[in-house]
């Protein structure tokens, strides 16, 4: 084998390994952005959804001890009146959540616990409301803080499914982490090999040559 074809086996050769090289970092890089995308994008939204469901309980929650504390008829009409559209936000962000949104069946589990506990909630709200619009007041409170339970029930079933979900956006970006990782230490590896084997082939031809 002449000199000349040997330097363009060796550049040949050289060639192969980057590409090999540039494929494998591709892939890797392509790992960390799926991953990426999963905890930026599908966890973002779906604790959107949550925090929404959230707030509007919480509205809720806000106006029926305001409704029941106060002595004026239209103020207390306006709270009333502000219940069924707040419901409605939380029944529509839960509603938006389990189309989307559920990444296992844990997750679908802890929606329909979350689900169940503020139904029992919303007719808790309603009976009291009920009463409260009889100007049965004492009636309403004494009913109210004889559930605190369900309340409590409630509150809790939300919040873990919150911290659910924000345990798989950590997961996720751990294994993005990770993924980058594995990617710097293969093309590390890649590149120390490829410089040995092609050191390894230049000392072949000249001893050869």
């Amino acid at each position: 084998m002449t000199l000349v074809k040997r330097v363009y086996l060796l550049i040949l050769f050289a060639t192969i390994v980057m590409l090999i090289a540039t494929g494998l970092g591709l892939y890797q890089i392509n790992r960390v952005f799926n991953a990426a995308n999963y905890v930026n994008v599908n966890n973002a939204l779906s604790l959107l959804e949550l925090d929404r469901a959230a707030d509007a309980l919480s509205n809720i929650r806000v106006n029926t001890w305001q409704s029941l504390a106060t002595n004026d008829e239209e103020k207390k009409k306006a709270l009333h009146d502000s219940i069924g559209p707040e419901k409605a936000k939380v029944e529509h962000a839960l509603s938006k959540y389990e189309k989307d949104d559920i990444a296992d069946d844990k997750d679908k589990n802890l929606l329909i616990d979350e689900k169940s506990k503020i139904d029992a909630y919303f007719s808790l709200i309603e009976k009291v409301m009920a009463q409260d619009a009889e100007g049965k007041h004492d009636e309403a409170m004494q009913y109210i803080f004889s559930n605190q339970e369900t309340i409590a029930k409630m509150s809790a079933a939300v919040a873990a499914h919150r911290e659910y979900n924000k345990k798989i956006c950590d997961s996720g970006s751990v294994e993005a982490k990770q993924i980058l990782n594995l990617a710097d230490w293969f093309e590390g590896m890649i590149g120390i090999i490829s410089l040995l084997v092609v050191a390894l082939m230049g000392i072949i031809f000249t001893e050869y040559s």
